[in-house]
């Protein structure tokens, strides 16, 4: 993954920061009481066959899933081992 892109484009393991949720106001202030606001990061844990759900941790610990088509519209940047936007 290069500097930013889609959530739904990240692998298993990877440890992203969210840059940005392109979805209507009440659909991302959801998400950002669910820890996948701009500035919270996020941990690919596993994703569905066929292009089913993402699993993902939040930083403060919460796991969920995230539909397919939904990850398209949140856009990430990847962090470094030491937590810095790579």
């Amino acid at each position: 993954m290069g500097p930013a892109g889609p959530l739904a484009e990240i692998r298993a393991g990877d440890r992203v920061i969210v840059v940005e949720v392109g979805l209507d106001a009440d659909l991302a202030g959801w998400l950002g009481a669910m820890g996948l606001g701009p500035g919270q990061t996020l941990t690919l844990i596993r994703r569905a066959a066929f292009g089913g759900p993402l699993h993902v941790r939040t930083g403060s610990g919460g796991e969920l899933a995230i539909n397919a088509t939904l990850a398209r519209s949140i856009l990430v940047a990847p962090l470094t081992s030491q937590g810095r936007i790579g």
